[in-house]
């Protein structure tokens, strides 16, 4: 009698197994690989820490040095309010600033970069580009045609690149700087970055 409720028993734990063993394991690897994500969610960031990883730069702690100094913005960044562009005969978004000056027409390197472009052509007039830390490019057009600068060069902050001139068809603007800032690859307003005190 004792036997047979042993057998009895025996059989209601296997058929239990049977049936409820998928469930069971499958209940087990889920809470085992539940562990393993929060473990490695949580690592990377002690990891972080402790390989002295830089946070992202602050770039509105950023400023660039005046690419013209005494100048006044002859036209101003607009990338939604579309103005009228006197060489073109059309209206356009203007995604740079154009400085004149009446007084020293040194250009100057916004920030420490290597200068990855220089060319010429009748719109733009002399180019210079120059790439900078935090994925930021500078553009400086319709500059004089004399510069000693070559690609590959590295220039410093505030150092003289060139002068400021009437290479580019803007003829009517007279001797200024056409001024670009790309960040990430995409125009952006070059106010961010500059102080200047006349508009």
């Amino acid at each position: 009698m004792i036997g047979d409720e042993n057998k009895f028993n025996k059989e209601k734990v296997l058929r239990f197994l049977k049936k409820y063993s998928f469930a069971f394991v499958a209940a087990v690897l889920f809470i085992v690989l539940s562990i393993t994500l929060a473990v490695s969610v949580s690592n990377p960031q002690e990891n972080d820490k402790n390989n002295n990883q830089q946070e992202p730069v602050d770039s509105s702690a950023i400023t660039f040095y005046l690419p013209l100094l005494n100048a006044t913005v002859s036209k101003d960044f607009s990338d939604t309010k579309l103005m009228y562009n006197e060489t073109l005969k059309q209206w356009e978004a203007h995604k740079a600033l154009d400085l004149v000056t009446t007084g020293n027409s040194n250009v100057y390197a916004a920030l420490d970069g290597t200068v990855t472009n220089i060319y010429e052509n009748y719109l733009e007039g002399k180019v210079i580009e120059i790439e900078h830390a935090n994925n930021l490019k500078t553009i400086y057009k319709s500059l004089d045609s004399t510069s000693s600068l070559q690609v590959g060069d590295t220039v410093s902050k505030g150092q003289v690149i060139g002068t400021a001139g009437t290479s580019a068809s803007e003829a009517h603007l007279g001797t200024h700087l056409h001024f670009e800032v790309e960040e990430d690859g995409k125009k952006i307003d070059p106010n961010g970055y500059l102080e200047l005190t006349d508009k």
